[in-house]
């Protein structure tokens, strides 16, 4: 089943529509999967806080995308200094963490204005809407029909925007166009949700510390457990990517 807006599709060519549907479901796969890794090594203890989970989660889940697109040569990954995009039948896709937690309101969330990188995209994604928003109602003979009205999606320029945190990870994926101020209450031409709120983490995966004796029952009477101690630093970096 395609990620992509059926109206974004339908302005690709079926060949570009199947390699940017690649791009994004490599790139999801990526972010979900890491946002679980970094959350298990996660330790105040050695200094971990909210901005080096930001940076290990750009870090690492960019080193698995590479993984996951090494053998597609449709899909070019760029990066050059703190920007990272990978360029897919056509389209420019970047992955951004936008927040800790869920949105209100995705459509106002707005990219970093303190970026030109993120302003100029939108930018770029104006113009480009506005231009084929103008040709569009120009070209027609009657009544523009709504397919014409849908230029939001000529925008080549696309975010895969995640929110997620140490505590609880992935909290939600958006794929979308932004743009560079708000308009019809919205900054983004369109987006959409690709992953909500990831579900509990597993027992399995995750098993809770066993009691060393019932509640009601003194320490000194309790069995001493047996404890099989690791350190939080060689286990980060066995989760992380090579």
């Amino acid at each position: 089943m395609s990620l992509l807006p059926v109206r974004l599709a339908e302005r690709l060519t079926t060949e570009d529509a199947a390699i940017v549907d690649r791009a994004v479901a490599g790139m999801l796969h990526a972010i979900c999967e890491q946002y679980e890794r970094e959350r298990r090594a996660f330790d105040r203890i050695e200094g971990d806080n909210a901005r080096t989970f930001a940076w290990d989660m750009r870090e690492h889940s960019w080193a698995r995308m590479a993984e996951n697109f090494e053998d597609d040569a449709d899909l070019i990954m760029v990066e050059e200094g703190l920007t990272q995009a990978v360029h897919a039948g056509g389209l420019i896709i970047r992955p951004y963490k936008l927040g800790s937690q869920v949105p209100l309101d995705i459509n106002l969330v707005r990219l970093d204005p303190s970026s030109g990188i993120k302003v100029g995209l939108g930018e770029r994604n104006r113009q480009v809407v506005e231009d084929q928003l103008a040709f569009d109602l120009a070209s027609a003979m009657s009544a523009p029909t709504e397919a014409d009205l849908e230029a939001a999606y000529a925008a080549r320029e696309l975010v895969l925007g995640h929110f997620g945190n140490a505590a609880q990870g992935r909290r939600s994926v958006y794929l979308g166009a932004p743009r560079d101020t708000l308009a019809h209450g919205s900054y983004w031409e369109w987006v959409v949700p690709l992953a909500g709120e990831a579900p509990p983490p597993d027992p399995d995966v995750l098993p809770e510390p066993a009691s060393p004796g019932p509640p009601d029952k003194p320490y000194s009477e309790r069995a001493e457990p047996d404890l099989q101690l690791a350190r939080r630093r060689d286990q980060r970096r066995r989760d992380a990517p090579s």
